[in-house]
């Protein structure tokens, strides 16, 4: 019995987290990120132009004679378009279940943010081919009063990131991997909104 209490006075000082991590599922379907379509140039370029303004989407450049599209953009809701697979945690104060990515948002102030290219080719007057890639940025917030040093990852669109260290409850390991997808909601937007 001294040794439970021992133990519990032991976690409750040192702020210890148990945790259960399953990685996010990195097998993407690569092709849903360009697609062919019977319908001339300019109907799609007005479409993504279109449609990039009324979303979450910020226009840097648009260039018609090389159909290049660039776009900003970011959310605060960050667990729509990126995924960090399953977390489940627990300390003697609170618990929690779900996605890390939503994970470090509520309780370590995650933060999404992102650039996409678009390009638009006329492959003739009626078939137009448009490719969609993005880069993600996610960060997290330091906490040095826990002992919580930021997290950043930086990823594509197809591929995954991965950052080294923390776990978030205030425990250092330099073993813990933490990877971070794209959920392709984002480029999934674009090629719906041309469809």
């Amino acid at each position: 019995m001294k040794k439970i209490i021992l133990l519990l006075l032991v976690l409750s000082l040192t702020g210890c987290a148990m945790g259960e991590y399953t990685p996010p599922n990195t097998n993407f379907e690569r092709s849903a990120w360009a697609v062919t379509m019977d319908k001339p140039f300019d109907e799609v370029w007005t479409a993504l132009i279109k449609h990039a303004v009324t979303r979450f989407f910020v226009i840097n450049t648009h260039e018609k004679d090389s159909g290049l599209i660039t776009l900003d953009f970011g959310s605060i809701d960050p667990g729509k378009f990126i995924t960090g697979g399953k977390w489940k945690a627990s300390d003697l104060k609170s618990s929690y279940e779900g996605d890390y990515v939503d994970f470090l948002t509520s309780y370590y102030g995650g933060r999404l943010s992102g650039k996409m290219n678009i390009v638009v080719s006329s492959l003739d007057e009626k078939t137009t081919q448009v490719q969609v890639s993005a880069r993600y940025f996610f960060e997290t917030t330091a906490f040095p009063h826990a002992h919580v040093q930021s997290m950043r990852w930086a990823f594509d669109t197809g591929t995954c990131g991965t950052a080294t260290g923390y776990e978030g409850m205030k425990i250092k390991d330099n073993n813990i991997i933490r990877t971070i997808c794209p959920t392709h909601k984002a480029e999934e937007s674009i090629i719906k909104a041309i469809k």
